[in-house]
């Protein structure tokens, strides 16, 4: 299965090499990354690369000037099984919501026809209020699918507990479950 991952910048982002040597683990994806300006402050694309033997696009790479006939979002939104959007912050996902492509990883989601698995990092500020849960109902409700987590955890910016509904990250385990459990529903 291929799966692109589109990462938006939160400091959860500092994660990115964690999650995806655990996803490697499995043995049997191939990966693609896509960051966003602010995830690109995270992480080191190099390392990324290093991990998932596979490129990492970035903005730059919106446009190459190398004379490539398909645009990287056309090509990045084909290629993909399944986009896993993590982490997904408020200010992506209502990017999403509202059709705003202003950066690669959202066009390629807008060009996409791939599942997207989105794993919002949320502060428990915004996922209590009412704007940001009509967002992920009308999301859910256009097929994204979410991993949020199954319990209380650590809010990622703060470092404090949470035991607020949908704030914080989900764990490393909830969102690799989620991935087999896509990948087994979609070998049936």
């Amino acid at each position: 299965m291929r799966i692109l991952v589109a990462s938006s910048g939160a400091i959860a982002t500092s994660l990115l090499p964690q999650w995806l040597l655990i996803l490697r683990q499995f043995g049997r994806y191939e990966f693609r990354v896509v960051l966003t300006p602010s995830a690109a402050r995270f992480v080191s694309t190099s390392a990324i690369s290093a991990i998932t033997g596979g490129p990492v696009y970035t903005d730059d790479d919106a446009f190459p000037p190398d004379g490539t006939v398909t645009p990287p979002h056309l090509g990045l939104a084909t290629w993909a099984d399944v986009i896993l959007f993590v982490p997904a912050t408020y200010n992506s996902l209502t990017k999403v919501k509202l059709g705003i492509a202003d950066n690669l990883l959202l066009t390629v989601i807008a060009f996409s026809e791939s599942p997207v698995i989105a794993v919002p990092a949320i502060s428990p500020a915004i996922a209590k209020k009412e704007i940001y849960k009509e967002m992920i109902a009308a999301l859910k409700e256009r097929g994204m699918g979410f991993v949020v987590p199954g319990g209380p955890t650590i809010e990622v910016s703060s470092g404090e507990y949470t035991t607020q509904a949908g704030a914080g990250m989900a764990t490393f385990e909830e969102v690799a479950a989620a991935i087999l459990e896509y990948d087994e529903l979609k070998n049936k």
